[in-house]
């Protein structure tokens, strides 16, 4: 029996402007993602099986004091199961039939990152899998087919392969990295309830989109001060799309944000379709006394509904 571990990032998203549908459905986007030390465990047990049989993928999700997570998919209709999945069909499958004993494999997924948040969780448990397996099985960490399975799972997926920083277009899995440094100070707000994405974009569109002309040069503005680590010049570039979408199905992540800024954050906006919540701190030192501040500053009936921790971006 074999256990491989790994852990899987979540992430924010700096920028993120939204264009209207095009043919195939999708939105385009133009976003910077950012990972953020916020991690989910995730183990891959390999049982051998006897030569000829099929390979068996399974997953279960927990929480970090060992009790189910029941809200989340098991087994191939848990996208880190279908990652193992897609992998092996890909890398094993095909190119080395014979030479790599099939197993039976189940992927066990600890999870802090809250699911339907906006962080990216369901997304970096999958590069998480690939990541593994392809270390396992002697594959270059960089290896270009990598790419191209993680896009057939999930937009985000390519994004947490990669890692750090990154412009992303397209539907996000087309990357432009980016130096990781500096690191950014920032105040996290972990929300206790879901938000479905889909829900967030149909909002979107019935909204109507406004601001997709100014996307390079916003975003030009954005990457100019990540350059020159001038956290006051970012804080005004930052962007999110979705933001008035989310704050008209949900609007308590609007007294989730003001109380970021009431606790003294030099920004604060959506992460992805939410509901999760992201300050941008004067400094690192400042991080923890500033998620301490934002958690007194919510209103009594939110302090169970969302939790705020202090970090530092890179993973």
């Amino acid at each position: 029996m074999t256990d491989l571990r790994e852990r899987a990032p979540a992430k924010v998203n700096l920028f993120l402007a939204v264009g209207p549908p095009r043919p195939d459905g999708y939105h385009p986007i133009l976003t910077v993602f950012e990972a953020v030390p916020y991690y989910d465990d995730v183990e891959i047990t390999m049982r051998p099986k006897p030569p000829g049989e099929p390979w068996g993928f399974g997953a279960a999700a927990f929480r970090p004091d060992g009790s189910p997570l029941e809200t989340l998919p098991r087994n191939l209709d848990n996208l880190a199961a279908r990652a193992a999945k897609v992998f092996v069909e890909a890398r094993l499958g095909a190119d080395r039939p014979c030479s790599v004993a099939p197993a039976e494999m189940l992927v066990t997924l600890v999870k802090r990152i809250p699911v339907s948040a906006g962080l990216g969780g369901g997304s970096s448990d999958a590069a998480a899998v690939l990541r593994a397996l392809a270390t396992h099985y002697g594959d270059p960490p960089d290896l270009p087919g990598l790419a191209g399975l993680a896009a057939g799972l999930g937009s985000d997926v390519p994004f947490f392969v990669l890692g750090g920083r990154a412009v992303g277009r397209s539907r996000g899995e087309d990357l432009t990295p980016l130096p990781r440094d500096p690191s950014l100070p920032l105040v996290i707000g972990l929300p206790s309830f879901p938000l479905r994405t889909p829900d967030v974009y149909r909002e979107f569109d019935r909204q109507g989109p406004d601001r997709w002309a100014r996307r390079e040069g916003d975003l030009s503005r954005l990457l100019d001060a990540l350059t020159a680590g001038d956290l006051k010049r970012l804080a005004p570039c930052l962007r999110n799309d979705l933001e008035a979408a989310a704050l008209a199905l949900r609007p308590e992540i609007g007294e989730a944000l003001a109380a970021l800024r009431q606790a003294g954050c030099l920004a604060a906006q959506l992460s992805g379709s939410g509901p999760a919540v992201f300050g941008l701190a004067p400094s690192g030192q400042d991080v923890g006394r500033l998620a301490e501040a934002a958690q007194k500053a919510l209103p009594a009936r939110l302090t169970d509904r969302m939790t705020f921790v202090g970090l530092c971006s890179g993973a």
